[in-house]
């Protein structure tokens, strides 16, 4: 009995001792117990190698190798002799989907306020004051590059991509239709379960947006929309930009357009 009290109050004693080192600065490394991904056995950027002939643990890449948005590797990486414009993004309609900026006039609406502080209401509803002001915008492009249907092959294949990529990437929260939504009629399923409302493209306003601001927004993600510039590439972005003006045009198209043996296939009223 007596042996197992004193190895309860030595194991205590320790644990004592190492909880009274808590809060002491060291500059020695600390002890991992578990790594985790910490420290992983793998090269880091121009570290040193054993494993190579010349030291080095950068290796060019095999011939052929494709670059993320680019074409073969040893047609990008400084074969050339001049600049290389792709990797200048000097392309701005390509790129960026806008050509240059220009000053446009934004009117901002806010509640007009009483002397006691409190909005001033008519008919229930806030007064609101219009106010002007001057706004540096981009000037964005009406059309899709013409590069990007060169580079695809024409349109069958700018649009057959843009359908291919918008399913994986859109269609989840726009929908197959492009109608978007919240709640039960939500054509997507991030609509479904109400986690944000999921705008449609079948509105006047996303109708006369220009192309190269749909490409900006799939770029640069708008509202609870998040980015999608960092895994698509700017021909996928465009592609998808086709291939929502033809689900727009698909709800507002005159049946006249549909050939006459193909309306009773495709649902078409006579």
């Amino acid at each position: 009995m007596l042996r197992m009290i004193l190895v309860i109050l030595g194991l205590a004693a320790v644990i004592a001792a190492m909880l009274g080192a808590r809060g002491q600065k060291t500059t020695n490394r600390p002890r991992h117990l578990f790594w985790d991904m910490k420290y992983q056995g793998k090269y880091y950027a121009q570290s040193q190698s054993r494993f190579f002939g010349d030291g080095r643990s950068a290796r060019m890449p095999v011939s052929g190798t494709v670059a993320y948005s680019g074409a073969d590797y040893f047609a990008d990486a400084g074969y050339l002799k001049a600049d290389n414009p792709d990797f200048l993004k000097e392309d701005e309609n390509f790129y960026f989907g806008y050509k240059g900026m220009h000053e446009v006039t934004v009117i901002d609406e806010t509640p007009k306020m009483g002397a006691d502080g409190k909005p001033v209401l008519e008919g229930g509803k806030p007064v609101l004051v219009k106010k002007e002001r001057k706004e540096m915008q981009p000037k964005w492009i009406t059309n899709i590059p013409q590069r990007a249907i060169d580079e695809l092959g024409g349109w069958d294949k700018l649009l057959a991509r843009g359908k291919e990529r918008y399913t994986i990437n859109c269609s989840m929260c726009h929908g197959l239709s492009g109608y978007g939504g919240q709640g039960d009629t939500a054509a997507g399923i991030v609509g479904k379960y109400n986690m944000v409302g999921i705008a449609s493209y079948h509105q006047d306003r996303l109708r006369e947006m220009a192309d190269g601001e749909i490409f900006n927004t799939i770029t640069m993600g708008k509202n609870t929309m998040s980015p999608y510039g960092h895994m698509t590439k700017p021909i996928d972005r465009w592609a998808i930009v086709s291939y929502v003006r033809a689900l727009q045009y698909s709800q507002i198209a005159d049946k006249s357009l549909v050939p006459a043996s193909q309306r009773e296939q495709l649902g078409v009223p006579k």
